[in-house]
């Protein structure tokens, strides 16, 4: 029995390069090991990989800014759906369970083979995700846009000293355009600060609003019904207190319906 390591497969390629009389043949040959156990990996182990110690000292050797390494990206794949859509696929792909037909044993461990690998890079690019999205939820660092002023005309988007996103000027994609998506992404990062993305992706800044504007409409029927006009009804205080806790509603509303609050 041979035991394949990675010792077994640097062993191999350089036995192939003396074999061959061509010591390229050992260079490229790890090449490609190493090219084909990165697509193997899932993003978590891409990036253990990315920050082990010897590794970026090995960038470094080759002229790489670490410092500026953006986060691993998983290899994209055609099916880029949710786990969800992975099992659908699975039940759609053997009916034979539904109609009590046979089913080939290797082609069904082949099947879960991969079947497995793409629900693990699923859940690991998830729990990467959340624990980014927490990170930037909790983060009170303030997001900024500005041109780099190079020769390529990019905008930037940066946190500190580290860039996020780069938008360079591309056929009809001209300047004035880039600088007003940009300014609305750091806008709306800025304002988002404390909540978290699954919160916003389930709209909770339209149900906030349209939960404060319900208020404002109930708490002028109040007012109306009950004749809080800083009257009998209310002392001084509470009727400087009311106008502030009205005025603010007001405002925040108009702030979310026009950009303004007036």
């Amino acid at each position: 029995m041979i035991i394949i390591d990675a010792e077994a497969i640097i062993a191999a390629a350089t036995q192939h390069g003396k074999d061959s009389g061509e010591s390229d043949h050992e260079v490229g040959d790890l090449r490609e090991v190493v090219r084909l156990m990165w697509s193997l990996l899932c993003p978590l182990q891409m990036e253990a990989m990315v920050a082990n110690a010897t590794i970026r000292e090995q960038l470094e050797l080759g002229g790489v800014n670490v410092d500026r390494i953006a986060p691993p990206i998983a290899p994209v794949e055609s099916d880029t759906g949710s786990l969800t859509s992975l099992v659908e696929q699975a039940i759609i792909d053997w009916t034979q369970f539904d109609n009590d037909e046979e089913v080939s044993g290797a082609d069904m461990v082949e099947y879960f083979a991969e079947f497995r690998r793409k629900a693990r890079n699923k859940l690991a690019a998830k729990a990467i995700r959340d624990r980014k999205d927490a990170e930037i939820s909790r983060s009170t660092d303030r997001w900024q846009f500005h041109p780099q002023g190079d020769a390529n005309d990019y905008r930037l988007v940066t946190v500190g000293n580290r860039w996020i996103i780069a938008f360079s000027q591309n056929g009809e994609l001209w300047a004035p355009e880039q600088e007003a998506v940009a300014a609305r992404i750091v806008a709306s990062v800025n304002a988002c600060q404390g909540i978290p993305t699954s919160a916003l992706e389930a709209d909770v800044v339209n149900k906030l609003r349209a939960g404060l504007d319900k208020m404002w409409a109930f708490a002028g029927k109040l007012q109306e019904k009950h004749g809080m006009d800083g009257g009998d009804t209310m002392t001084d205080e509470e009727h400087r207190e009311w106008q502030d806790v009205g005025g603010h509603a007001n405002h925040v509303l108009n702030l979310a319906k026009h950009g303004k609050g007036a």
